[in-house]
C-alpha cells in the first residue's frame, strides 16, 4: 500500500498539534518535526506522501529544506506554509518543485483540498514509475493517448463537478496530459475521482 503519511514541519508547537489532530481526524497518519534537521531524519527512516513545511524554520530556511527533499525524496510532495508571503518565495518554491503555497492563518477547507491533491499526485508519480519499470508490450501499455482528447474529456467531467478546488483539477489534469499511454491515463483518472470524493467527504464533515 502506498504511504499516506504526512510530515508536519513547523517550529510552532501549538500549530503542529492542531494540524496533527485535524489530519488524524480525517484519517491520515502524521509525524511532526520542529526543525529541518528533525524532518530530514524522519524522511531518512520513513516514506511520506507529503510534507507541510513552514518557511521560517529555526535551523534552516524552509526553501532549502524543500530543495533537499526534492533531491533525496522526490516523490514527497511539499506544501509550503508562510505567515509572510512574497512573490519571490512563492516563485522559488514552485521552481524547486513545491506542490502548493499556503498562507497563514490557514483555511481548513483549502488545506484539506491541497493535501488530497498532493497525495493523489504522489500516488500517480509512484504508479507511473512502477509502470515504467515493468516490461512493455501489453495492449493497454502500448495504446497511445491523445493529450488534446484527454484534456477535453477532463474538462467535460470537471465542468460537472464545479465544487472541486481548481488546484486539484489543474494538478491532476497536467498529469493526465503528461501520461504516455492509456494505462497511465486510466490510473490518473481513477486518482482524480478518488481525490474529488475525499474532498467532498471532508467538506461535508466540516459543514456538519
Amino acid at each position: 500500500m502506498l504511504s499516506e503519511t504526512i510530515l508536519i514541519v513547523d517550529d510552532e508547537g501549538p500549530l503542529r498539534k492542531v494540524l496533527g489532530d485535524l489530519l488524524r481526524m480525517r484519517g491520515f497518519e502524521c509525524k511532526a518535526a520542529e526543525t529541518a534537521t528533525e524532518a530530514c531524519a524522519a524522511l531518512a527512516q520513513e516514506k511520506f506522501a507529503a510534507a507541510i513545511i513552514d518557511l521560517g524554520l529555526p535551523d534552516m530556511p524552509g526553501i532549502e529544506l524543500i530543495r533537499r527533499i526534492k533531491e533525496s525524496w522526490p516523490w514527497t510532495e511539499c506544501i509550503v506554509l508562510t505567515g509572510q508571503p512574497t512573490q519571490e518565495t512563492a516563485i522559488e518554491a514552485v521552481k524547486l518543485g513545491a506542490h502548493s503555497y499556503l498562507e497563514k492563518p490557514l483555511n481548513v477547507e483549502e488545506l484539506l483540498g491541497t493535501i488530497h491533491s498532493a497525495i493523489a499526485k504522489h500516488k500517480i508519480d509512484v504508479a507511473q514509475y512502477k509502470d515504467e519499470s515493468e516490461p512493455k508490450g501489453s495492449p493497454a501499455a502500448a495504446e497511445p493517448v491523445s493529450a488534446s482528447g484527454t484534456t477535453q474529456r477532463l474538462g467535460a467531467w470537471a465542468s460537472q463537478h464545479v465544487d472541486v478546488p481548481l488546484g486539484t483539477v489543474m494538478g491532476l489534469a497536467q498529469s493526465i496530459v503528461a501520461a504516455g499511454n492509456l494505462a497511465d491515463a486510466r490510473a490518473i483518472a481513477q486518482q482524480l475521482q478518488e481525490a474529488v470524493q475525499a474532498i467532498r467527504d471532508d467538506l461535508h464533515a466540516t459543514q456538519h
